[in-house]
């Protein structure tokens, strides 16, 4: 007999099937991961660090080139404040990052995808070990439903590895500072080698026409007594003359030999302090460059103003008395004026530069320091005629002025310091 409304199960091998509520496969309870947020989604305290880490100069300049900005007289700084604020909604500029990063750290965003917060945590400190911290931090920023402790964790941890580069700048600016004066030593000696080895070639050069004038000089001595019969008695014999010349000849090329000798070890020695120079040359540029790329970053992911700021907030702002700052550098080296900029801007000054030379008068050197809230000069990469016109004109427009001894980067940032330090 059937009760009414019920489906009897199908006996199947001996096991009860219920036909009317088939057990469903376990994939049906599979849930798809959603895909990555945009970056306009992610939350707003990650945005400047993103950017910071993720992006470098070139990509500032190609992304915003190309949604019109007029990039020339942009600092790195103004750059990356122009896309950390349009990153915070849909647009042009924030729609070409998010395409940009999405394709650099793909690899990455898809393996984070289906893990858990144990796993994106282990991932994080993965990256953290091996240098590969801004693929994992992006991840973790487009990954929707991330908890607040692991967000909170990878922002902070992002921020004080920030503080923990600063102390390695300062490191590798010390490095650079010894390099400059070891680069600088061995190209005085290479210089003073070239000088020595050009004096030793006049001296061979020299000491070779005097053999072979004495060799023609020889030679028509013997041409002119060869038809005189003289004996013993009368003269002196033509044997003992030529005895004498080919002693000093003798002579001449014994000096010869010793002084080609010192040229081929000059030569030597020469080949050796130019194979230096270029291994210095080479350690100069890696390092400045790192010296540039750590600057940047930390200004970026430490010192940067906060995001949601279009315009200067004023006395608000923690870092307002710096920001005021107009910082000019009369003289120095002019060739790494571009990381005295890189050094001003990263604690929020406004960088001008005067290349201390007074050729054309004082009047571009007087309003550059009339404009400028502190100047900071060098002694030792500038004339005394430069050093005291810019004491004159400090004294005259009552502006604060640093003379230092040095031109090097650790000279200048020491400057800086003491100045955010009196400021604040």
């Amino acid at each position: 007999m059937m009760i009414s409304g019920f489906i009897p199960d199908k006996i199947d091998g001996g096991n009860m099937i219920n036909l009317a509520n088939p057990v469903p496969d376990a994939d049906a309870f599979k849930i798809e991961p959603k895909p990555a947020m945009h970056v306009w989604e992610m939350e707003s305290c990650l945005r400047c660090p993103v950017a910071g880490a993720c992006l470098d100069e070139g990509d500032y300049r190609r992304i915003l080139k190309k949604a019109g900005f007029k990039i020339r007289r942009m600092s790195l700084h103004e750059m990356h404040g122009s896309v950390v604020e349009h990153m915070g909604s849909e647009n042009d500029i924030s729609i070409r990052v998010d395409r940009l990063l999405k394709k650099r750290y793909a690899e990455t965003i898809s393996g984070i995808k289906g893990l858990d917060e144990q796993g994106i945590a282990a991932e994080w400190d993965k990256g953290c070990r091996n240098g590969g911290m801004s693929a994992v931090l992006f991840a973790v920023a487009v990954k929707p439903g991330v908890s607040v402790d692991l967000m909170t964790r990878v922002f902070g941890e992002a921020h004080m590895i920030g503080h923990t580069t600063g102390g390695q700048v300062m490191e590798i600016k010390g490095s650079l500072d010894r390099l400059e004066s070891v680069h600088r030593n061995t190209v005085e000696q290479l210089k003073a080698e070239k000088k020595k080895n050009k004096q030793h070639a006049r001296e061979i050069s020299a000491l070779t026409k005097q053999a072979d004038s004495l060799r023609r000089e020889a030679k028509s001595r013997q041409a002119e007594r060869a038809p005189e019969i003289v004996t013993r008695d009368e003269a002196p014999s033509p044997e003992f003359d030529n005895r004498e010349l080919e002693k000093r000849m003798a002579l001449l090329e014994a000096e010869n030999r010793r002084l080609s000798g010192e040229l081929a070890a000059s030569r030597k020695e020469n080949r050796e302090l130019t194979a230096e120079t270029s291994e210095l040359k080479e350690i100069n540029e890696t390092l400045q460059n790192e010296v540039g790329e750590l600057i940047s970053r930390i200004s970026l992911l430490v010192d940067g103003c906060p995001e949601e700021k279009t315009e200067c907030i004023g006395e608000s702002c923690e870092r307002y008395k710096l920001c005021a700052e107009k910082i000019l550098i009369v003289g120095g080296v002019t060739k790494i004026k571009h990381l005295y900029r890189d050094l001003v801007e990263s604690k929020g000054g406004v960088f001008d530069y005067h290349d201390g030379y007074m050729t054309s008068g004082k009047q571009n050197l007087e309003a550059r320091i009339k404009r400028s809230d502190l100047v900071i000069c060098p002694v030792n990469c500038n004339s005394h005629g430069a050093c005291n016109k810019v004491k004159e004109l400090c004294r005259k427009h009552n502006k604060a002025v640093s003379l230092l001894a040095s031109s090097s980067l650790s000279a200048i940032s020491e400057a800086l310091i003491d100045t955010s330090v009196s400021l604040n």
